[in-house]
C-alpha cells in the first residue's frame, strides 16, 4: 500500500486509502491514473510546512518520493504607527504593503469603520492607488479630512489585513 509520512515527526498520515492520523485535514485523493495517490491537506496552516514522503511498494522493495511543502502566509502592514493624528482640512494618507504572497494580491480593499470605501463616491475626495511591483502596495488618500473621517481604517487583501486608528481634530 502507498503510504504518506510527515517527516518532521515520522507520523504516518495515510496508508492506502485509510487516513492514519486524527487530524481530519489529511486524506488521500485518487487521481484518474490508478498510480496517482495524492496527499490532500485541507485548510493548510503554517505548521504544515515541511517535508512529506510518499512510499510506494515495488516487487523488489519500495520507491520513496519526497515533497517539500512551503506554506506562504501573506502579511499586510500599514506603514507608520497604529495611530495617526491629523488636523481638520488636511489630507489623510495611508500606505499598506502586502508581503509574503506567491502572486500579487489582485484585490486590496480599504475599510473605514468596517465600511468599504474604495469606491465611496458619496464622500468624495477618496483616492486609492495600488501597485504590484515588487510587492503589492496600496495608498489611500482622503482629501480635506473632517471629524467624521476619524476612526478605524483597515487594509484588507486575501487572508490578511492591517488596521490603524485615525483621529481628526478640529482647527
Amino acid at each position: 500500500q502507498v503510504t504518506w509520512i510527515r517527516r518532521r515527526d515520522y507520523h504516518i498520515l495515510t496508508s492506502g486509502i485509510q487516513t492514519q492520523t486524527l487530524d481530519e485535514r489529511f486524506s488521500v485523493v485518487r487521481g484518474k491514473n490508478p498510480d496517482d495517490w495524492l496527499l490532500q491537506i485541507k485548510f493548510v496552516q503554517q505548521r504544515d510546512h515541511g517535508l512529506y514522503e510518499c512510499q510506494v511498494p515495488t516487487k523488489t522493495g519500495r520507491n520513496v518520493y519526497q515533497v517539500f511543502l512551503n506554506v506562504v502566509v501573506p502579511k499586510a502592514s500599514i506603514l507608520g504607527s497604529k495611530e495617526l493624528h491629523v488636523q481638520s482640512g488636511s489630507t489623510i494618507s495611508l500606505v499598506c504593503v502586502i508581503d509574503g504572497t506567491i502572486a500579487p494580491s489582485p484585490f486590496v480593499f480599504w475599510f473605514h469603520n468596517q465600511k468599504m470605501i474604495n469606491y465611496d463616491q458619496q464622500r468624495g475626495g477618496i483616492n486609492v492607488v495600488t501597485e504590484h511591483e515588487p510587492s503589492t502596495s496600496t495608498r489611500l488618500t482622503i482629501a480635506d479630512a473632517t471629524y467624521s473621517d476619524s476612526g478605524n481604517y483597515t487594509c484588507s487583501a486575501s487572508n490578511t489585513n492591517s488596521s490603524v486608528n485615525v483621529f481628526v481634530s478640529e482647527g
